[in-house]
């Protein structure tokens, strides 16, 4: 797991006393065992993630679905992200994480955003990686 990642992660979770409490700890700590003390993926913390995303990510932005593996695929599968949609509302959950919306052309549909690619140049691209390192590490 990235460091930055347990630096975004300590940061969403609450600083007050609970089963969170260690978090500021954990940016220090590096270990393997300290990455396994991360919250577990469940409704609160996806619902937590969910507030921390929609503050740093600039919408729209461009993504791949599916993720494109050769070179000529790259013009294929181009996709806007548009906007998350909030997992109190029942879409989301353990297996999928925080769902979004896309548009490709006129059509709109909602995924997993652990589905979908972005550049590494773009804005937004750090955010969700450390989302993504989160999600499949603390499953």
């Amino acid at each position: 797991m990235s460091n930055s990642t347990l630096s975004i992660v300590s940061s969403i979770v609450p600083r007050e006393s609970g089963p969170f409490s260690d978090f500021r700890r954990l940016e220090s700590d590096r270990s393997h065992r300290a990455a396994t003390r991360l919250p577990r993926v469940c409704d609160s913390t996806l619902a937590r993630y969910h507030r921390y995303l929609s503050k740093q990510l600039s919408f729209p932005f461009n993504v791949w679905y599916p993720e494109p593996t050769a070179l000529e695929e790259m013009n294929a599968y181009p996709c806007t992200v548009v906007g998350l949609i909030d997992p109190k509302s029942g879409v989301g959950d353990e297996i999928d994480g925080i769902y979004c919306t896309i548009r490709k052309g006129e059509y709109e549909r909602d995924l997993p955003l652990i589905e979908l690619e972005l550049s590494p140049d773009d804005p937004n691209f750090e955010v969700v990686e450390q989302y993504w390192d989160w999600f499949w590490h603390c499953g």
